[in-house]
């Protein structure tokens, strides 16, 4: 169990093993997106019946089908123009595009939950295989031979032990009973987290043999321990329901991700093609629109967000009284420092330091960009993690320990980092 407050950050880099985006690879993917959406729109508009028509495409562009797939291109063209390294600034400065940006994000997260869903695997290392410099690795991608199944990137595994480490009854994982003191505090908006930890947690028959057994897991979940400080894609009485879904379900989800099946229609004589079930991209439409109206997205102007700020002020009294600091998978972007206090709780500069602390970061290959930005923020010191030094001391009226590992999360965990 987690005795010492103990709280983890984390940033894309964390749900890359369950085979979300990082970075450019988002922006990709929202281009992408935007293609099918297009499309989507550009069929639809021949005789779509009023009650096929999505809640976005009624409420933004009231009804005109036309205007969206507009606003679709005006997206891919903006973004292939300046192929930006991270799609929340581009957004930022580009308020029209904000709307159908937002729910193309939406749509790539729910499209990548899908394909996990679907797969039972991280497709990151299929993309990561078909780009490698071997020629023979490429080659068996290309068969299909590669089975991303037996490569470890389920880093919540190490998560779940340390829950059930030692754990009595079902009242343990409560942080009331001093027991078990962990908060997670993500700047992703997906739900794998939470997914993970249920399925795990609802297999161990100790939490599920009673009704107050089952209530003290609700609790746990809703007792502030995942905060997505731009929000999340689903909240969690929904993600609950997902977790029923059937395989069949599942498979055709992922069917309306990701074409659309196409039927002819005469019209006037001439034939034209519609989707063929409409109601299945309404559907999926409209649970992408209510995905988008949940997230925000970084930029200057979200100081001034009362949703992010009071996420961030949630966050930065726990990071304040936290004893063990996990980073992962996190850029150390400025604004995010700033908006969780980082460096005045996990500097050893910083005011609010007053007791003990052991912090913790990934810098997957040892990205030199990465170490100048945690060195900085620290110890003010941009050479602090340079030239090997992976630990970092400092004893002053209080204990200060940063360990960094050059591994990805999972093998952070299972070679490197000893709180766990």
């Amino acid at each position: 169990m987690f005795e010492q407050p103990t709280v983890f950050i984390l940033g894309a880099g964390a749900s890359w093993h369950y085979g979300y985006p990082t970075g450019e690879e988002l922006v990709k993917m929202v281009i992408a997106a935007a293609k099918k959406l297009k499309e989507f729109c550009e069929l639809s508009k021949n005789k779509c019946d009023k009650k096929h028509i999505p809640q976005y495409i009624s409420e933004i562009y009231k009804d005109n089908w036309d205007k969206a797939a507009l606003d679709c291109q005006r997206l891919i063209d903006a973004l292939e123009a300046v192929h930006p390294l991270v799609i929340d600034y581009f957004l930022s400065q580009n308020k029209d595009l904000q709307p159908i940006g937002k729910l193309m994000i939406a749509w790539v997260i729910l499209e990548c939950e899908a394909v996990f869903l679907y797969s039972k695997h991280n497709e990151n290392r299929i993309e990561l295989l078909k780009n490698s410099p071997d020629k023979e690795e490429q080659k068996r991608v290309a068969k299909g031979l590669v089975d991303a199944k037996k490569y470890n990137d389920n880093w919540y595994r190490f998560i779940l032990h340390q829950l059930l480490n030692g754990l009595q009854s079902s009242e343990d994982l409560l942080s009331k009973s001093k027991k078990n003191n962990v908060t997670f505090i993500s700047f992703n908006y997906d739900v794998s987290l939470e997914t993970q930890l249920r399925n795990g947690l609802e297999k161990v028959q100790l939490l599920n043999e009673t009704d107050i057994n089952k209530a003290h897991v609700e609790e746990f979940f809703k007792n502030n321990l995942i905060i997505h400080v731009y929000g999340s894609i689903r909240d969690f009485q929904k993600n609950k329901d997902m977790a029923s879904l059937t395989p069949d379900a599942v498979q055709k989800r992922l069917e309306v991700f990701t074409s659309i099946e196409t039927t002819t229609k005469t019209d006037y004589g001439f034939p034209i093609k519609i989707p063929k079930e409409p109601i299945l991209y309404k559907n999926l439409l409209d649970e992408v629109y209510e995905a988008s109206q949940n997230i925000e997205t970084i930029g200057v102007e979200k100081q001034e967000n009362p949703i992010v700020n009071a996420n961030a002020e949630k966050a930065q009294k726990l990071i304040e009284k936290a004893q063990v600091v996990y980073i992962l998978g996190y850029g150390f972007d400025e604004l995010n420092n700033n908006l969780l206090g980082l460096k005045e709780n996990l500097s050893k500069n910083g005011l609010s330091i007053n007791h003990q602390r052991n912090i913790m970061f990934t810098n997957f290959e040892n990205s030199e960009r990465i170490n100048k930005r945690a060195g900085i923020l620290f110890a003010n010191k941009p050479n602090l993690f340079a030239n090997g030094n992976v630990a970092f001391k400092q004893t002053v009226t209080t204990n200060f320990q940063y360990e960094r590992s050059i591994k990805n999360v999972y093998e952070a965990f299972a070679d490197d980092f000893d709180a766990i």
